[in-house]
């Protein structure tokens, strides 16, 4: 007679994988899940009378994708495209679009246990915009709630 053996699993968090970019001077993170390719920065046409922190179109591959500032969505002083700015792409739903970023980084895996709770006020951001806080290599790392984000 076979026993059915129940599987315990001790100490295993789950794990987040976080794509880390800077803004500013401030290490920023989205879930890995939410971004699908890292583009160089490359024309941007204005589209007039668009929100403040819409900073344009791109054609991508035959693929015309809105561009979000992410320094101006959430009111960062220092809202300068440089020249070595990156465009984060992500599909939502319906659509593709594009997150302008100074730099990206690297991807991290940090654990679960590692991710607090967002205080009030970070870097001089709402917390409406935030997920949360993670711990990378020691240091803390803000990590954006994507689709609050997104949302015009």
């Amino acid at each position: 007679m076979k026993q059915k053996v129940k599987k315990q699993i001790i100490g295993i968090s789950e794990i987040a994988q976080l794509i880390l970019f800077k803004l500013d001077d401030e290490l920023f993170s989205f879930r890995i899940t939410n971004i699908n390719e890292i583009q160089e920065m490359i024309n941007i046409v204005r589209v007039p009378n668009a929100d403040s922190f819409i900073e344009g179109i791109i054609n991508l591959r035959g693929e015309v994708i809105t561009i979000i500032n992410l320094k101006k969505k959430l009111g960062l002083a220092n809202t300068d495209i440089l020249p070595n700015s990156m465009i984060m792409v992500a599909r939502t739903e319906t659509q593709k679009i594009g997150l302008l970023v100074d730099s990206v980084k690297e991807v991290k895996n940090i654990s679960e246990d590692d991710v607090e709770p967002a205080p009030k006020l970070v870097a001089g951001i709402s917390t409406d915009y935030l997920e949360g806080i993670g711990k990378v290599d020691d240091e803390p790392v803000i990590i954006l709630d994507f689709n609050k984000i997104i949302a015009v």
